[in-house]
Parts: structure tokens; C-alpha cells; sequence
């Protein structure tokens, strides 16, 4: 432990112990489970992402198949199919702890799209690495049904301030698209980028 003259005395800055120690979990613990760090941004943008909500409809666009919400985003997270959720008013009221973010992410999520959002969730979206996007005209959203694709365009040069492109193309293969708004600074684009906080903080850590 050491403290910094620069700072309150009784202030105490921990030193990085030099072996970190271990976690071992057993790996048929039902109650355990160790997360492996998020992976970092492809450097793409999102290309068809399966819609997982929308309202009260959670339709698996693989099978057709009507089915609850964490065994859809489970089967297509086994898939390699990102998903979004298409939300509207207030998204993420009452879902401040940061848990309502990661799993989703965990999940397989890759961006939620509403109308607009409670703040502290939006913020812990952004920390997990998803993207927390709000519809320019609320009115697009009645443009998506529940099996369309979506893709999200323009994260090649993402900067605050500037929109975003939703495109989406229906089952009988026609497509749409119109701007989402998205309120990332520079530091939570660096987040986006890592995969998460969490991984940007690291990367800081160990230079």
C-alpha cells in the first residue's frame, strides 16, 4: 500500500499485487460461472441481426417459432446470430443495476433500439459494450416486424454526435432504412470498441 502526497494523506492507493490471485469454478457448478471478457468490435458494421422483441412478440425467425425470451437469445447465440431488441418509451425504467445490461449481452445482444430510454440503463448498455439507439422519428418504429433482419451501418467512422443508419430487409426481401441516434462520447466509443469498459479499462491497465 502506498499513499500520494499529491493527494488527501489518509487516502490509501493499493499497490497491483505483482500475482493476481485465481478463481476456480467448478465447471458443472449450476450456480457458478466465470464470464469470459466480451469480444471487442469487429471493426464491421452490423450485419443481419434477427430482431429477438418487439412489444410482446418474441418469435425465434430461425425456426418460426414462438418461444420465451432468454431460450430464444440463447438459440441464437448458439447460431452466430446477433439480435436487437426494439423497444418504445422510457426502455430500461426500473432496470438500473448493471446485471440488466450484461446479461443481455451475454446473450449474444448487439444493440437496442426504442424510442427512448431510462438514462442509467442507457449508460450501463453502453458500459457492456451494446449499443443503446433511439429512433430519429418515433413513427419508424412501426416500420420493423418481429422477422426482419436489421443491420446497423456507419460504425466504421462512429463518432459522437452522428447517427447511425438502421437498414432492414423483411422476409419477402425488401428493405428500409432510416437514421437511430445514438449519444456515445469519445471515451464510451472506446467502451463500444473493447467490447466493453470493463476490457477498454484493462487494455489501459496493462500499458
Amino acid at each position: 500500500m502506498q499513499t500520494d502526497p499529491t493527494l488527501n494523506p489518509r487516502i490509501v492507493i493499493a499497490t497491483p499485487a505483482p500475482n493476481p490471485p485465481k478463481v476456480d469454478v467448478d465447471p458443472a457448478s449450476t450456480r457458478l460461472q466465470l464470464l469470459e471478457p466480451f469480444k471487442p468490435w469487429d471493426g464491421k458494421d452490423i450485419e443481419g441481426a434477427a430482431v429477438l422483441i418487439k412489444v410482446n412478440s418474441v418469435v425465434n425467425v430461425d425456426t418460426g417459432k414462438e418461444d420465451a425470451v432468454p431460450a430464444t437469445a440463447r438459440a441464437y447465440k448458439a447460431a452466430g446470430t446477433p439480435w436487437v431488441v426494439v423497444g418504445d418509451e422510457n426502455y430500461g425504467e426500473g432496470s438500473s443495476r448493471e446485471h440488466a445490461a450484461l446479461e443481455p449481452r451475454h446473450l449474444g445482444g448487439v444493440a437496442v433500439i426504442v424510442k427512448s430510454f431510462a438514462r442509467i440503463h442507457e449508460t450501463n448498455l453502453k458500459k457492456q459494450g451494446m449499443l443503446p439507439l433511439t429512433f430519429a422519428d418515433p413513427a419508424d418504429y412501426d416500420k420493423i416486424a418481429p422477422t426482419d433482419r436489421i443491420a446497423i451501418k456507419g460504425l466504421t467512422t462512429f463518432a459522437p454526435g452522428k447517427p447511425l443508419t438502421l437498414e432492414g430487409t423483411r422476409t419477402d426481401g425488401s428493405k428500409y432504412s432510416f437514421p437511430v441516434n445514438q449519444t456515445f462520447n469519445a471515451n464510451q466509443i472506446a467502451w463500444f470498441k473493447a467490447g466493453s469498459a470493463l476490457n477498454a479499462m484493462a487494455a489501459a491497465f496493462a500499458k
